[in-house]
């Protein structure tokens, strides 16, 4: 059986010029990246990287639901636009995540992962005093991301004993911090690389198809 490539859900240039593949491909890969760094380079709190995570897989589903919207300037503007900003119906995360999850743009385990992000970024961005991924409060939805991701097993820390700092074994509650980060990283990515190959094919689907039944309806309609 052939491997899937998403690669085969877009042609060679898409209707703007350049690699469709190429350009969602790199935007995920550079998501990953600052999270990758901000985490474990520690130039981020656990608190702000969860928001930023958060915020990244929101921007993915708008860029989902967008590919299936009318794309003409005056359309984008007066009647898209007004759909994501202020207290409009998709400002919020949650509403995309059900959005995305009800129009079939999503799948199920997806949604359920993106509703554990979520939850875990209302945990840490509405407390009042420091927060981190070892705080005992909020470990049970730590813990549930990184199940949902498969991921879970990461936070044992059984490989990072071997983890070196100055030639010297990490201490014990550094080792853990360590490990709590680089778990979060890597279900974070699995998060984004998902929602990129859905983007990649509602960008498909709007380029070679949805567009075109929009014109031919409008024909039909006379509008």
């Amino acid at each position: 059986m052939r491997k899937f490539s998403p690669r085969a859900l877009v042609p060679s240039t898409d209707s703007r010029g350049g690699n469709a593949f190429d350009k969602m491909h790199a935007k995920g890969r550079d998501d990953s990246d600052i999270i990758l760094e901000n985490l474990i380079r520690q130039r981020e709190s656990d608190r702000g990287c969860v928001i930023f995570s958060a915020a990244l897989s929101e921007e993915w589903l708008e860029t989902i639901m967008r590919a299936y919207c009318r794309n003409d300037p005056a359309s984008v503007k007066n009647t898209v636009d007004p759909l994501f900003h202020g207290f409009a119906p998709l400002s919020t995360f949650a509403a995309k995540i059900q959005v995305c999850y009800a129009l079939g743009l999503i799948p199920r385990k997806m949604r359920m992962e993106l509703e554990l992000l979520r939850k875990l970024r209302n945990d840490f961005a509405h407390e009042k005093g420091a927060v981190s991924f070892q705080s005992p409060q909020y470990r049970s939805r730590l813990l549930a991301v990184l199940s949902a991701t498969e991921w879970r097993k990461m936070t044992n820390a059984r490989k990072s004993n071997s983890s070196k700092n100055d030639g010297k074994p990490l201490p014990p509650r550094r080792r853990r911090k360590f490990s709590d980060r680089l778990a979060f990283c890597m279900a974070i990515s699995k998060i984004l690389a998902g929602l990129k190959v859905c983007a990649i094919h509602a960008e498909f689907h709007r380029d070679h198809g949805l567009l075109r039944d929009i014109e031919k309806r409008e024909e039909a309609l006379g509008t």
